[in-house]
């Protein structure tokens, strides 16, 4: 009797721990009971970036830990502005920020949230210089800042890294200010530290002096022979400018407008202009490209060509051997007596305007040298030039003479 009282014991809790119960009402089935709800978010990523896109679901769990399905839940979402919703559970991320979806069950109370986070990140960076200009001269002082965007434009306080000239180029002045010691293109580098791997650079032109202008030809003092039928001359050279470059080169003369020359890739230049005969004058003006100008003239004398006398048209004739020039007594005595005044072509006419005669022999030019002569400076004995006095008489030769 006692052994079947066991086996009655034995099968009643085998039945009790069975799934099923055996079907013994005094059994009771809790696997339905929900007791946990859990929000799933695919993809699952421990940050995100703007315009990510995530769907979000839930799966309720009973004491087993088993899932349970059909349970209906409410969701409380994040403001449409940041997670914009797409339907059916899914939404795209706008902005930087955290977004936390909460989900509760219908009639249990049972709740879940989860936060998803857009970090700000540095996307962008910029260097400011104060002043702020095109370009810069020896001497200057300038300071630079750095200014760190997000992705949404919003500034960022980063800590960086700078790199800047040599100090023989560039004198630190304390901070982020510096003295500018020398021309050319001078680069400053700025670079977050670590995690963040962006940097920015910044290159100032230093430039206060105009382009070098080198003219190869006429050279300096040049004599030019030119034909009667083609009367011109080549002004060629070349031109450079290290720091901004050459803009523009101009050209213009005495006998020749203004125009502006093509520089070459290599910096040379050539053009033929017209010339008459006697001085001619060019001038040169170059200008870089921060404005810079530098001016260059020269001249050249110019002459035609040579003509033969035996198959001259025009009737010309050889100048005789020798010239011979007489001068009067009354040439060295004028001053002396007072009633005979040095002669002077310049003088107040009846009017009183100041005017000159035309002077019309050679003669007359030798006179005037000699009475503005100063004798009294002679040595005897001695070789010596005098110097003429007073004043600096320009004469004008013609055929006339």
């Amino acid at each position: 009797m006692k052994k079947v009282k066991a086996a009655s014991l034995a099968l009643l809790l085998a039945c009790a721990v069975s799934s099923h119960g055996c079907n013994d009402p005094r059994v009771h089935d809790t696997s339905k009971n929900p007791v946990a709800v859990k929000i799933v978010v695919d993809p699952e990523k421990p940050l995100y970036e703007i315009g990510d896109e995530v769907k979000l679901d839930y799966v309720v769990f009973d004491a087993l830990g088993s899932p349970v399905y059909g349970i209906p839940a409410s969701w409380q979402n994040p403001d449409p502005a940041g997670a914009e919703p797409l339907g059916g559970g899914r939404f795209r991320l706008l902005h930087v920020g955290a977004y936390t979806w909460r989900v509760t069950l219908d009639g249990y109370g049972l709740s879940d949230q989860a936060t998803l986070t857009v970090p700000s990140r540095p996307v962008e960076m910029e260097i400011t210089v104060d002043p702020e200009k095109d370009h810069y001269v020896v001497g200057d002082e300038v300071e630079f800042g750095l200014l760190v965007y997000d992705q949404e434009g919003t500034l960022m306080d980063l800590p960086a890294d700078w790199e800047a000239p040599d100090g023989s180029l560039a004198r630190p002045e304390g901070g982020l200010r510096y003295t500018l010691l020398s021309e050319g293109r001078l680069t400053w580098t700025a670079s977050l530290q670590p995690p963040w791997d962006l940097q920015a650079s910044r290159t100032l032109l230093v430039d206060g002096t105009g382009p070098q202008v080198v003219i190869d030809s006429p050279e300096r003092g040049d004599t030019i022979a030119v034909s009667a039928s083609r009367p011109v001359m080549t002004v060629s050279g070349h031109v450079k400018d290290e720091p901004s470059g050459v803009d523009i080169l101009y050209l213009r003369g005495n006998n020749v407008a203004e125009q502006q020359l093509t520089v070459e890739p290599d910096g040379s230049f050539s053009l033929e202009v017209p010339v008459r005969q006697g001085m001619n004058t060019v001038e040169l003006e170059a200008f870089d490209a921060s404005g810079n100008a530098t001016r260059l003239v020269r001249s050249a004398y110019v002459s035609t060509d040579f003509f033969s006398l035996e198959g001259d048209a025009e009737g010309r004739t050889q100048i005789p051997a020798a010239e011979t020039i007489n001068l009067s007594a009354e040439a060295f005595d004028r001053g002396s007596p007072s009633g005979n005044p040095p002669y002077d072509p310049c003088s107040e006419d009846a009017n009183g305007n100041y005017a000159c005669q035309e002077i019309a022999d050679l003669a007359t030019v030798l006179e005037l040298a000699l009475n503005n002569v100063d004798f009294s400076s002679s040595q005897q004995g001695q070789h010596f030039i005098w110097p003429l006095v007073d004043q600096a008489w320009q004469f004008n030769l013609t055929n006339e003479i």
